[in-house]
């Protein structure tokens, strides 16, 4: 399994926001080059940052900042942070990303989404879905978990499937940032109901154990954040627990 350790930009800061809550933030560091530098030293190959700034509002889409980070690093980067068009899928693949994780817009506009997979292909698109359990199913949330697409987990991904995506970074909002543990259910749900589809778990990860278990559902990656940046969680035995 691959370990993930992630980090959040605001403004050229790292922080990490507590479910989504733009108000309800940490500062880590304000130089995430060394935050970058400690992640590779942990051992770990890749990593996944989101653009927060751009996830407010495209024009502060943080371009310039990530280029530096991703062309200086060794690491493989995942970017995300509210895409909203083919040209912003572009420019960070431009920029050195490895890969392009796009949310919302493929609830609202999966035409594009089916685009660039076509164009860039299924390996360079990783799509999130951020969920939470309303009466008995998962259903997917987005624009920042404010919105419910008022569909299930299972429902959207049979659709997404069928355009060809073949890796989700899925998430319970409600672990998210809590510092509660994984939600298994949920990866053991998607497993069974789509093997062919590769999971990346997020949200929940707070201690060694938690890695451990994940790494039991036999899941291609999971992401961690908090716990890391807390120093609550080791990240080099957390990456050496993940191999």
């Amino acid at each position: 399994m691959i370990l993930y350790p992630a980090i959040d930009l605001l403004d050229g800061e790292v922080v990490r926001l507590y479910k989504g809550d733009f108000a309800q933030r940490t500062v880590f560091s304000t130089d995430p080059n060394s935050i970058l530098k400690v992640v590779e030293e942990s051992g770990a190959k890749y990593m996944h940052l989101v653009d927060l700034s751009g996830a407010q509002s495209p024009d502060k889409r943080q371009f310039s900042l990530l280029k530096k980070l991703l062309k200086q690093s060794k690491l493989q980067i995942q970017v995300g942070g509210g895409i909203r068009s083919l040209s912003e899928i572009a420019q960070l693949l431009d920029c050195g990303a490895d890969r392009v994780v796009i949310g919302s817009m493929a609830i609202s506009s999966p035409d594009i989404l089916q685009k660039a997979i076509q164009d860039y292909g299924p390996k360079r698109i990783t799509l999130a879905l951020d969920v939470k359990k309303i009466e008995k199913n998962f259903i997917v949330m987005y624009h920042g978990w404010q919105s419910s697409s008022q569909k299930s987990l299972s429902s959207l991904l049979q659709t997404f499937n069928s355009l060809g995506i073949q890796r989700i970074l899925c998430t319970d909002i409600e672990q998210d940032g809590a510092m509660k543990g994984p939600n298994f259910d949920l990866y053991c749900q998607i497993q069974k109901e789509f093997p062919q589809i590769e999971i990346q778990a997020s949200g929940g990860i707070a201690k060694l154990n938690d890695i451990i278990a994940l790494k039991k559902l036999n899941l291609q990656g999971a992401i961690i954040g908090r716990a890391w940046l807390n120093q609550e969680v080791d990240l080099k035995m957390a990456v050496s627990y993940a191999l």
